[in-house]
């Protein structure tokens, strides 16, 4: 599909990404179990495009620490040891399949990492608190549509959307999720393609039906009520004019002009799209006028008109007001895209400031977050701290070469359990062995062509990752390895681009011989 081909392409400049951090940082990432508050960073990046420097960075180590501290503070909130399970947590379990609890069990199974036998293992929770956080979702799940006779929400199309995304990133199968009579509640299909009018709730609608379609880039049947093309087209008509210059569009909104929080989740859902050339024509909806470009054309607007945005410490403002979810929301838009949020000078202030410590505004004493700035001190907000949560979770990701956060496939094999350090020089060999027969057997079946991401035509679900088979510790990136890998990435792009260079150096030389003679 295009699509799929559209995510490599992104998960390609992720890991370029990846590479150009560690050139900067040689980190080591450490257990996160029990960590404590990291306020201060000292190591200095400079921009991808080398005009404007930022004056801390946080480096690998240190957003996971944010990460785990954030998510303690939320599991203190419902007296939850920082060693237990927050998922499995009766009080927290009591609001399942709703927006107090979903989008921090999202954020929670997003945390992770994979093992040296290429299982995806939590840092801060376990496979019990996943499968009893699965199960309360699909008892809500199944009553909901019983009551509602065949809906899941009879007003809310995100009541579906949001579900459907917590499921995947849970490792459950949102394509059948429970039973309504005799058949199989397909939460993708009814809260996306399927329903009856998803833009009825507006650009909420379509930004995470799009999100909720993406997550294993599932498949849109022929006879569907709306197709993958309808929902971009219906984002990008709605696209807002610039205030300051009614010749320029910008980003998007509930109502008036460019809304911080809308733009980035709008972008978000676009993301899977950003290197297609496909051009649209349409009409938008603010300037009455015909329209042709790409989703990129779009969400470079978008981005131009979010960085004038920024506020001088680096946080972002909803309604006037800096927010931590505002901030938020912008870094999960950036990693969406494979930005890094630390270094492009775009999104870096004049004072050195970067969206990391615009969100370290809102951190509270506990390590959760607040939705404002307090007068006297900030003040722990749930919906902030899961936002948050989830943004942090997005930039580890992405320093960590991993998926984007809302990229729901199988991972690479990109870290190995820190329990391998120490091994004898023949397990090391072994490893080495192994790891070869790995590869060797990976490229053998991509060179056959099988793709083990798409969905059936019978509707099964997509592999993706378990989460967790068994419990382990976090993994830890040798300085060395580091190096190795920069190196070898730098090496592969310049063999690639001579190569290129000489077939097209060839194909020149060919056709001024063929004129000649």
């Amino acid at each position: 599909m295009r699509k799929q081909l559209l995510k490599q392409k992104i998960r390609k400049i992720a890991v370029t990404v990846l590479a150009v951090s560690m050139i900067s940082s040689t980190s080591i990432i450490t257990n996160a179990s029990t960590t404590t508050s990291t306020n201060d960073s000292t190591i200095t990046s400079v921009s991808t495009s080398g005009s404007t420097i930022a004056t801390t960075t946080y480096d690998i180590n240190e957003i996971i620490d944010l990460t785990t501290n954030a998510i303690n503070a939320a599991k203190a909130s419902y007296g939850v040891a920082p060693e237990g399970s927050l998922l499995a947590n009766e009080k927290f379990l009591s609001g399942a399949s709703s927006t107090t609890t979903d989008w921090f069990a999202m954020a929670i199974s997003r945390f992770g990492y994979i093992d040296k036998n290429g299982n995806y293992l939590l840092y801060t929770d376990t496979k019990a608190g996943i499968e009893a956080y699965l199960a309360a979702m699909e008892e809500y799940v199944t009553n909901a549509y019983e009551k509602n006779g065949g809906y899941f929400h009879k007003t809310k199309v995100t009541e579906y959307q949001r579900a459907s995304i917590t499921i995947d990133a849970l490792g459950g199968n949102s394509l059948a999720f429970g039973k309504y009579g005799e058949n199989a509640i397909n939460l993708v299909a009814d809260g996306t393609y399927n329903h009856e009018n998803p833009a009825k709730q507006g650009l909420n609608g379509l930004v995470y039906a799009l999100l909720a379609m993406n997550t294993l880039d599932y498949e849109v049947p022929a006879n569907a009520n709306y197709t993958e093309e309808d929902f971009i087209l219906g984002i990008l008509q709605l696209q807002v004019l610039d205030e300051n210059d009614s010749n320029k569009y910008a980003g998007w909104s509930w109502f008036g002009n460019t809304d911080v929080d809308m733009t980035a989740m709008t972008i978000q859902a676009l993301a899977p799209y950003y290197q297609d050339a496909t051009l649209y024509t349409y009409t938008n909806t603010k300037s009455k006028l015909e329209v042709t470009k790409t989703v990129k054309q779009a969400i470079d607007e978008a981005l131009t008109k979010l960085a004038k945005y920024q506020k001088e410490d680096g946080d972002f403002a909803s309604m006037g007001t800096p927010t931590a979810e505002s901030t938020a929301q912008v870094v999960v838009a950036l990693t969406s895209l494979g930005i890094n949020p630390q270094t492009d000078d775009r999104f870096i202030t004049a004072s050195g400031k970067t969206l990391i410590d615009g969100i370290m505004k809102f951190k509270c004493e506990n390590g959760g977050f607040a939705h404002i700035v307090g007068k006297n001190g900030n003040v722990y907000n749930q919906m902030a701290n899961q936002q948050v949560t989830y943004a942090l979770v997005s930039a580890y990701r992405q320093m960590a070469g991993m998926n984007t956060l809302y990229d729901m496939r199988n991972e690479e094999k990109t870290s190995s359990n820190p329990e391998e350090t120490g091994n004898t020089e023949e397990e090391s060999s072994k490893q080495e062995e192994s790891s070869k027969q790995e590869d060797s057997t990976s490229k053998s079946q991509e060179n056959e062509g099988k793709q083990e991401d798409e969905v059936t035509s019978s509707g099964e679900k997509k592999e993706q990752n378990q989460i967790p088979i068994d419990e382990g510790s976090p993994q830890t990136w040798d300085n060395t390895q580091l190096v190795t890998l920069v190196i070898a990435t730098i090496i592969a792009m310049g063999v690639f681009v001579a190569a290129k260079s000489r077939k097209e150096d060839k194909k020149n030389s060919e056709e001024i011989n063929k004129k000649n003679n």
